[in-house]
């Protein structure tokens, strides 16, 4: 088993930094247990001699290893729907220490490596500091508010841990002085920049509570999450095609020449950006060239800062399967998406080719549409039963 409890019974929804498999272990919502029972049966469709390994990095608590093996096992799923049979870190390369993730074999010559990764936009020490705020802020989630939500706007980043215990002890405190009728008057004639506040300063991290009063029905109703709204100030710069280029590069090489075709997938599962991006990332960034003595106009064109823009480089990769946005609760809509390598050393094919295909041709990417993952994965269009949830909601 993938999980180790089997009765769940806490409604609770996700607290603001549990891990996901925190949140899967212990929910009783519909839409976890419906996520639950995928990933058991997914596990169980795992090559047993990696299933140990698999089932340690998704217990581990750290949401980068739950991601990657989570991707593991949706790619062993799909795979399996294409027909083929797995073999876990196969050795290649007996010189090396290191081994690809997935020997990929079907009847036939049709056999692959495969490579599996997670792009993301933000670097080893962001996600770090990440984690330091949203542990401070979990604890804040939890915390019993009986008359008040906790709307939060946070700027900068924490150097080291805070102390969860004192700010919530302050917060207590500041609360107890309010009047949550008088709130709800200042709200109804001021609107939300009307409500009390209390402001937090740490190192470099600062953060602003403003208390907004719950409905008289909400008031002293226990297992309520404390935080109503929480928002980050300023603006982050997307960079989805540069995450996508550093995490092939980090691959490409890794395993040394290889007798059969080379696959990397990755699961661009941050990505805020469209297609684009991952064309731009592949192909290289798109340009408008203009000719003066044209007056019809000019041409689009491409850069030679793609992965796969410049000839005989990178040969080593075969093909790029991207899944964009892959997230266990988008299963359904992700279409992975395979892009062929031009100058590829072992050219790709076989019955992996049945996925979606992106090429470039003149500068253009040329989309070929193949069997819906959802599909291969028998996987249902409302799988997650929201379909119910909505008809419930609006009855």
């Amino acid at each position: 088993m993938l999980f180790r409890t089997t009765s769940q019974s806490d409604p609770a929804p996700r607290w603001g930094g549990e891990t996901h498999y925190a949140y899967l272990e212990r929910s009783a919502h519909s839409i976890a247990i419906a996520v639950r029972d995928l990933l058991e049966r997914w596990f169980q469709l795992f090559p047993e001699d990696g299933r140990a390994e698999i089932a340690t990095r998704v217990r581990s608590g750290d949401e980068a290893n739950f991601m990657s093996a989570f991707c593991e096992l949706y790619l062993n799923a799909l795979l399996h729907g294409l027909g083929y049979s797995v073999e876990v870190h196969p050795e290649p390369n007996p010189a090396l220490k290191t081994r690809p993730d997935f020997l990929v074999k079907a009847e036939g010559a049709d056999a692959f490596y495969l490579e599996a990764t997670v792009a993301t936009e933000l670097s080893t020490a962001d996600r770090g500091v990440s984690r330091l705020r949203e542990t401070v802020l979990r604890a804040i989630n939890q915390m019993e508010s009986p008359k008040f939500f906790l709307n939060v706007t946070e700027r900068g980043n924490p150097a080291t841990v805070p102390s969860s215990k004192k700010l919530r002890s302050d917060l207590t405190q500041w609360l107890s002085t309010l009047d949550p009728d008088e709130a709800m008057r200042l709200l109804k004639e001021g609107g939300p920049h009307s409500l009390p506040t209390f402001m937090y300063r740490y190192e470099g991290w600062t953060v602003e509570f403003s208390a907004m009063p719950k409905s008289p029905k909400l008031r002293g109703q226990r297992g309520v999450r404390t935080i109503g709204i929480h928002s980050t100030g300023g603006f982050t710069r997307v960079l989805t095609a540069e995450a996508v280029k550093r995490a092939l590069k980090r691959k490409i090489g890794k395993y040394g020449k290889l007798d059969l075709p080379y696959i990397v997938a990755v699961n661009a599962s941050e990505s805020f950006g469209d297609s684009t991006a991952t064309h731009e990332a592949l192909f290289g960034s798109e340009v408008f060239i203009v000719n003066d003595e044209d007056e019809g106009g000019g041409i689009l064109s491409r850069q030679q800062d793609g992965f796969f823009s410049v000839k005989d480089r990178n040969t080593r990769l075969s093909a790029a399967l991207i899944l964009p946005g892959l997230h266990p609760t988008t299963i359904a809509v992700t279409e992975p998406r395979l892009f062929h390598n031009p100058s590829a050393k072992l050219p790709l094919d076989g019955r992996i080719c049945l996925l979606s295909q992106g090429r470039a041709r003149d500068g253009v990417i040329e989309i070929l549409p193949g069997i819906p993952a959802r599909e291969l994965l028998k996987v249902d269009s409302d799988w997650l039963g929201l379909e119910g949830i909505l008809r419930l909601g609006s009855s």
